[in-house]
């Protein structure tokens, strides 16, 4: 699968076009991202479960934009934890996109406007470097990746763009990282993510989220060099902030969460 980075032409057509046939193919990769935190009652985030009352005992929040039920319970935890030495995972994510190995891409198909597109295509990817990082400390622009032999490509299920910002849902994402100095597989389910892209450089910058089992975060937690203020604050906690009842069965066994991210264009060989 090749993306060609073709020129950006944001348009501002007045009605969505609806077809799949014609229209740009772009390719982003992420540079940054950091957890989506809450003030007050607000929060980034996506409704993952369809549902806006209590689940499991877990309120939603609302997003900046007024959308309501937003499940992003992690941001309940983030403070507590932001005073142990999990203060440190966003440096070190960083670091390891850096090192090229945690490369996320997305890819769109048939994009006729930037402004409205009712029938676009999205994918979500594990990219291979090497990369360049530019004298800012971040990947640059423009340069060309290739594909993550050993992950899996995601075709979302649902994917448009209304009033500029690209939508897309259901897919997930194998997100193997160091943290605490070991290998952590970090799996995230019923992914979405809202992108909006800039018209002249093309950086993109947007909104990811989905769910995490809390068993499989707890089994990393507690079998690796992770210290034991982490451990005593985690093990209590992580299982009664779940909010996600994947199965069905009417008890959670998921935890929510959303990352601010910002990708810059690339190309795929």
């Amino acid at each position: 699968m090749v993306f060609l980075l073709s020129s950006f032409s944001l348009g501002c057509g007045s009605a969505p076009v609806d077809d799949c046939t014609t229209g740009e193919e772009q390719v982003w990769v992420i540079r940054h991202i950091e957890f989506a935190r809450f003030e007050g009652d607000e929060a980034e985030g996506f409704d993952l479960d369809d549902n806006r009352g209590k689940v499991c005992g877990q309120k939603d929040w609302v997003s900046p934009r007024g959308e309501e039920g937003i499940d992003n319970n992690l941001a309940r935890l983030l403070p507590a934890l932001e005073g142990t030495e999990a203060v440190a995972v966003e440096a070190i994510v960083h670091d390891t996109i850096n090192s090229g190995a945690l490369l996320l891409l997305i890819g769109a198909r048939y994009i006729d406007s930037y402004q409205d597109d009712a029938c676009i295509e999205v994918d979500v990817m594990r990219g291979a470097g090497p990369v360049e990082v530019g004298t800012d400390d971040q990947l640059l622009p423009g340069q060309t990746l290739g594909l993550d032999p050993e992950s899996e490509i995601f075709l979302t299920d649902t994917s448009f763009i209304e009033g500029g910002a690209l939508r897309a849902a259901g897919f997930s994402l194998s997100m193997p990282f160091q943290v605490f100095g070991n290998d952590i597989p970090f799996n995230m389910s019923i992914g979405q993510l809202r992108m909006e892209v800039e018209a002249v450089s093309g950086i993109a910058t947007g909104v990811i989220g989905g769910g995490v089992n809390v068993q499989d975060v707890l089994d990393v937690v507690n079998t690796a060099d992770v210290s034991q203020e982490v451990k005593d604050l985690l093990n209590p906690l992580l299982g009664v902030m779940a909010d996600l009842d994947a199965d069905g069965d009417g008890e959670c066994e998921q935890i929510s969460m959303a990352f601010h991210f910002e990708a810059v264009p690339a190309w795929l060989y």
